[in-house]
């Protein structure tokens, strides 16, 4: 079962009725994807805005420097580990990428991807006073760039795991209440969506995480580009 679908076991409900479970988001399951998406949940969203903008840059590098091992012939290997270490050729995340697409690595697309995610990172590490995602809507929407229907199909994603995690979390929390309350006040679809309602500053602090989910999934994407047919030539 593919995470998308593990994501939906968690939440108690049925995935939709037009998704097949054998192709349905399929690029999680590849491992170094899969591996990412696992730090992405541990690590990057529990950050704030500036820390997950850190961390994805700092992913995006490491998935980079595996391309280079992998794809550079072998007797590169002891000069390409100079080239990724400062003042190496190769030292910077703009270098890596620029020098994987020189190389036919990673396409066009993946290579813009990098570059606005370079972007955000540059203005998290170097802005005044606190960072927010929500000011980066532009070079977000760039790192998503990466097809027909992308950046939408993963604001949908980002917005069904929010979702579907602050429902499975309040059911947990609701569990709790059973003893005083009689009953859990969080037990059904229903019953949150009406205390959502009554509620509106809690629709507004998780519309808030959702650019952060955003750059996790188009992270992921982009270690799934990095990714493809990473064989080291015989040379």
């Amino acid at each position: 079962m593919i995470l998308h679908w593990k994501i939906y076991a968690l939440s108690g409900q049925a995935p939709p009725k037009n998704t097949n479970p054998e192709n349905a988001f399929g690029w999680l399951d590849d491992p170094d994807v899969a591996a990412v998406f696992e730090k992405v949940c541990a690590e990057l969203l529990p950050e704030s805005d500036r820390g997950a903008v850190l961390i994805a840059a700092d992913i995006a590098t490491q998935q980079l420097d595996k391309a280079f091992v992998s794809r550079g012939p072998k007797y590169m290997k002891s000069r390409i580990r100079r080239m990724q270490s400062y003042p190496g050729i190769a030292s910077t995340l703009s270098a890596k990428a620029e020098i994987a697409g020189l190389c036919g690595w990673i396409d066009e697309k993946c290579l813009n991807a990098i570059d606005s995610l370079r972007k955000i990172r540059n203005e998290a590490a170097h802005s005044d006073g606190q960072f927010s995602l929500e000011t980066q809507t532009e070079q977000l929407n760039n790192m998503l760039a990466l097809g027909k229907g992308v950046s939408n199909a993963v604001h949908n994603m980002a917005v069904e795991l929010l979702v579907l995690n602050f429902f499975h979390t309040l059911r947990k929390d609701g569990e709790k209440l059973v003893n005083v309350l009689g009953e859990n006040p969080f037990g059904s679809f229903e019953k949150i969506v009406e205390e959502l309602e009554k509620r509106p500053e809690w629709s507004t602090t998780l519309e808030a995480r959702i650019p952060r989910i955003k750059l996790g999934l188009g992270l992921c994407l982009i270690v799934w580009l990095i990714a493809q047919k990473q064989e080291a030539p015989d040379v």
